[in-house]
């Protein structure tokens, strides 16, 4: 009887084990995702698209769809500013489908997407205002007058995050 009483007192001591090393674990782990993740705002969202810099532009003409690099972006309120060529294929697709959306990436992969309407402006004061706050614009604009300066605005309609590892996008609103 013994050897009968060390082994159910042995099989009392690994369930307690289990128990007591399983439960907590399990407490943790649904403490850990049951915590709601902090949504970002629309102005961490506008303070990450000035920390990445660039930003890739996707347009559309309806057929052809081009991603580029873009540079030269600025926030004035609640829209998105950005330098270009009047002659560049963006601004043609623009012309044909005015709708774009920009992807802002950092090096650990979160990153925002902003979409919404679009349209070229090419007045002079909006121009200078975007030369003033983007000094490197110099470099590709010798005169923030000149006809082939252009600037893509862009009316956000639609703005999401994806900031985790469990591959959901977060809805922004402005």
């Amino acid at each position: 009887m013994p050897g009968l009483l060390h082994d159910l007192n042995l099989m009392t001591f690994r369930t307690f084990l289990t128990f007591h090393t399983f439960i907590p674990a399990l407490f943790r782990y649904n403490l850990h995702h049951s915590i709601r993740r902090k949504i970002m705002t629309f102005e961490e969202l506008k303070q990450f698209t000035k920390q990445t810099g660039w930003g890739y532009l996707a347009t559309t003409d309806g057929k052809n769809v081009g991603v580029r690099p873009m540079g030269g972006l600025a926030w004035k309120d609640n829209q998105l500013l950005c330098a270009t060529y009047t002659p560049s294929d963006k601004v043609k697709q623009l012309e044909k489908v005015p709708y774009a959306e920009y992807c802002f990436c950092d090096s650990a992969g979160k990153h925002v997407r902003i979409a919404g309407p679009c349209l070229i402006s090419t007045d002079n004061d909006e121009k200078l205002w975007l030369y003033k706050q983007k000094p490197e614009l110099a470099q590709y604009f010798p005169d923030p007058k000149m006809p082939e300066y252009v600037i893509i605005k862009m009316t956000p309609d639609n703005l999401r995050a994806m900031s985790s590892t469990d591959m959901t996008y977060e809805q922004i609103r402005i």
